[in-house]
């Protein structure tokens, strides 16, 4: 890598197992029966979902039954959050984090104007360009 930057990590989906050989043409290990027990889980996990709500699964006929072309007449809208997040909290500390980067880059912005051209930016933002003086 250029001056010896290393990355570390994986690749979405290395851990998928390897194609069939129906598919692939190779051949593939066989499996060590870790995807039924993990599918059996999962499978469980959902029928107790169901169960502690009553929903009940849909079911081959009326999958089959609806339109796949099928489009709703009016879609609910919604603004935008200004951040996706998982929890109410984070969501208010990124708000927080935020408030705090742009209140410091109005005052650094507020100090270069005035001619200090060593105000200190937040970092990760760019200075606002400076007034173009001729020679």
């Amino acid at each position: 890598m250029p001056g010896g930057l290393i990355l570390e990590g994986g690749w979405p989906g290395a851990d998928r197992p390897e194609p069939s050989p129906e598919i692939s043409g190779g051949h593939s290990q066989p499996s060590d029966g870790n995807e039924f027990f993990r599918f059996q889980r999962v499978e469980a996990e959902a029928a107790a979902a169901r169960e502690a709500t009553g929903a009940r699964v849909l079911g081959v006929k009326k999958i089959l039954a609806q339109d796949p072309l099928y489009r709703p007449k009016k879609l609910a809208r919604s603004p935008a959050p200004l951040v996706h997040a998982a929890t109410q909290a984070a969501r208010k500390a990124f708000r927080e984090a935020y408030s705090w980067f742009v209140a410091a880059f109005r005052d650094a912005a507020e100090k270069l104007r005035k001619g200090d051209r060593s105000a200190p930016f937040p970092a990760g933002c760019f200075p606002p360009a400076l007034p173009f003086v001729a020679g």
